[in-house]
C-alpha cells in the first residue's frame, strides 16, 4: 500500500454560476521515503493538491489516503487531531535527534580530554 494515494481526485470551486476545476481526476501514489517534486504553471492546482494532501482542504470527489487512512472521509475534528499528532510526533523525533547529537558530541569531547 502506498504512503500517499490519490484516486480520481477532483476539486471543483464554484463562483456564482461558474465552476472551476482546480484538480480534475488526479490519480497517483507515493511510497514512504520517496522524493516527489510538484511542478506546474500558476493555476495548475499545485497548492490545492498540497492543501488536500495536508488535510487543509477537502476534495469534491475521489479518494485520498495517507498512511492507509482515508483522509477524504475525515471530519474537521479528525483532520485537526491527525494534524496535531503528526506535528507533535515530528517535533518529538527532531528533539530526540538533537539530543542524540548533543550526547554524541559530549562523549567525543570527553574522550578527547
Amino acid at each position: 500500500m502506498a504512503f500517499v494515494e490519490f484516486k480520481d481526485v477532483r476539486k471543483i470551486y464554484t463562483m456564482g454560476e461558474v465552476q472551476v476545476a482546480a484538480v480534475d481526476g488526479m490519480s497517483f501514489e507515493i511510497e514512504q521515503g520517496e522524493l516527489v517534486v510538484v511542478v506546474g504553471p500558476s493555476g495548475s492546482g499545485k497548492t490545492t493538491l498540497l492543501n488536500m494532501m495536508g488535510g487543509m482542504d477537502s476534495c469534491t470527489s475521489g479518494s485520498i489516503a495517507l498512511d492507509g487512512a482515508r483522509v477524504d472521509q475525515f471530519d474537521e475534528k479528525q483532520l485537526k487531531t491527525k494534524s496535531e499528532k503528526k506535528v507533535l510526533a515530528e517535533a518529538k523525533a527532531e528533539a530526540e535527534a538533537i539530543r542524540a547529537a548533543e550526547v554524541k558530541k559530549a562523549e567525543e569531547t570527553s574522550t578527547e580530554e
